[in-house]
């Protein structure tokens, strides 16, 4: 488990940043944007949410950074926006374990980057 710092107040507090995307694809404007094959219900079968996070009362959202080339293939990932290090792993690997329709410019497939946000929400 990770060790977080607390300030004065008791809070922990939010994690830094992500290292900023530097790649010519993050710049590439789309007609349509990459898709899950089968619609984000597909991911959502694979998406499992953490015991450590379920007993700990954590819930909100996860935003995943998705590099997306032109055959469909995620060749890179980062966390954009991190919830707790357990989700942040359980949201990348059900984005890994679908299959993506890449993303569309002028009737061709383009190589782009995506965020994606994945909520772990308790019932």
């Amino acid at each position: 488990m990770v060790k977080t710092e607390e300030n004065e107040k008791g809070e922990v507090p939010p994690p830094p940043p992500p290292p900023p995307i530097d790649d010519k694809a993050a710049k590439v404007e789309y007609d349509n944007p990459p898709e899950v094959v089968g619609g984000f219900e597909e991911a959502v079968k694979f998406l499992k949410y953490p015991e450590t996070a379920r007993k700990a009362g954590i819930s909100g959202m996860v935003e995943v950074a998705l590099q997306i080339d032109k055959k469909g293939k995620i060749v890179d990932s980062k966390i954009a926006k991190s919830l707790d290090p357990e989700c942040d792993k359980a949201a990348l690997e059900a984005l890994k374990s679908v299959s993506w329709n890449p993303a569309i410019k002028n009737g061709k497939p383009v190589k782009v980057w995506v965020t994606v946000p994945v909520r772990f929400k308790l019932k």
